[in-house]
């Protein structure tokens, strides 16, 4: 795009007092061919005598119209648009999966042993630093003070559990132990207890607080809470499986009335989504 120097205010007093000299500074037509030539976007292309500034122009009627012929509009074409490498991706798999035969073991692709060890010791961490804060001073933790840390195994049968309640709708999570007749579901008990899924829940942990920066830092991480686990997830992804040229992604928005950096606009609510 060919853009002009800036009129000074003298030069500009001028053209609104005497408007009949702009037809004259449009006959230089070696500058309306450099305008036409410009094959992307809206070019715009000014007379050469502008560049001093100096400019004495009579000013005439119809000044909108004189001012509008200064520019040179051209409409771009879908050919002259920004032009997109091809997509050269193979879209494969990037593992053996011909000994794959249950859902387990395409699950285990993306919850690797380095994401479970995380889940392992940040929460095991975390509750660690908890029950050393409260102590056993109230009757309301007596669960928490028979807390054992967790592993691989324990950690893998609640995520199978939170899997397993997307398909089981309940009221609520207490529900899921109901030993009500009309609405038990005996595996969850036979998984796990309430009490032990219950607290898990309530200690289940992404990274270390410790580390914590200052908001104020420059090195500050706004998502310092899941970082471990979102860089994981990224190595894994990556690892696993090369996507297609055009993938979907789709996301729902959960009221929250904590504090958020960003505007809230949900007009209903969420019917899908974890």
């Amino acid at each position: 795009m060919c853009l002009p120097k800036p009129v000074s205010q003298k030069a500009y007093n001028r053209i609104n007092a005497n408007i009949a000299g702009v037809s004259e500074a449009l006959a230089n037509a070696s500058m309306k061919k450099a305008a036409a030539e410009e094959t992307r976007y809206q070019s715009l292309a000014w007379p050469n005598e502008f560049e001093n500034n100096e400019v004495d122009l009579d000013v005439s009627a119809n000044f909108d119209e004189k001012v509008e012929s200064l520019f040179l509009w051209k409409q771009v074409e879908v050919s002259e648009a920004i032009n997109v490498l091809p997509f050269s991706g193979k879209v494969r798999l990037k593992v053996d999966a011909n000994n794959f035969k249950t859902e387990d073991d395409f699950f285990k692709l993306m919850f690797t042993d380095e994401i479970l060890s995380v889940l392992v010791e940040e929460t095991n961490r975390y509750a660690f630093d908890v029950l050393n804060l409260h102590g056993e001073t109230s009757d309301k933790r007596n669960h928490e003070s028979s807390w054992k840390p967790t592993n691989k195994n324990e950690i893998l049968k609640f995520l199978g559990l939170i899997l397993l309640m997307g398909h089981i709708e309940k009221y609520s999570i207490q529900d899921h132990w109901t030993t009500n007749n009309l609405m038990e579901t005996p595996f969850f008990k036979e998984v796990r207890p309430r009490y032990r899924f219950l607290m898990i829940l309530k200690f289940l942990h992404f990274s270390d607080n410790s580390l914590k920066e200052i908001r104020d830092s420059p090195t500050y991480d706004r998502l310092w809470k899941m970082r471990k686990i979102f860089d994981c997830f990224n190595r894994t992804f990556k690892e696993v499986y090369d996507p297609t040229e055009n993938s979907s992604f789709d996301e729902v928005i959960i009221k929250f009335k904590g504090r958020v950096l960003f505007k809230q606009h949900s007009k209903k609510n969420a019917n899908s989504g974890v």
